[in-house]
């Protein structure tokens, strides 16, 4: 009687561990960002051969720098969690990039975004080089 008692007492402790556990992980779903140049101009002054060259390599140069921050390879990217933390994640590490960026001078302006597809919401957005870039 004891024996089956215990056994008894032993189900219901997992089953409350099982579902516990599963309903912490109801908040947890995929989101997809986007993250690229929403607009960039260079100086039309000098060579077009070497200000398209210099202007590819800037975006090149920035681009890079955001992909390594957010630890991706390419954009559209992916993260699991709840939206706020996702987010969150997100903007951290741009304004990491960011800092980073800042502290270059720019011969062309632009303009990067991180946008959450899944929400339509842009998470971050910088401004770079002449006229005084600020962040949004």
């Amino acid at each position: 009687m004891l024996r089956k008692k215990l056994i008894l007492a032993l189900l219901l402790i997992g089953s409350i561990s099982l579902l516990a556990s599963c309903s912490k992980d109801d908040g947890d779903k995929t989101y997809y960002y986007s993250a690229g140049f929403a607009s960039f101009s260079f100086s039309s002054s000098g060579d077009l051969s070497s200000n398209l060259e210099k202007m590819i390599e800037e975006m090149t140069t920035i681009e890079s720098v955001f992909y390594t921050e957010l630890e991706v390879t390419s954009s559209p990217f992916s993260l699991t969690g709840s939206q706020e933390k996702c987010d969150l994640q997100v903007r951290t590490a741009c304004e990491a990039a960011a800092e980073t960026l800042r502290a270059v001078s720019w011969h062309g302006t632009y303009s990067y975004d991180v946008i959450n597809v899944s929400t339509e919401e842009v998470v971050f957005s910088l401004a770079l080089g002449e006229p005084e870039a600020a962040e949004e």
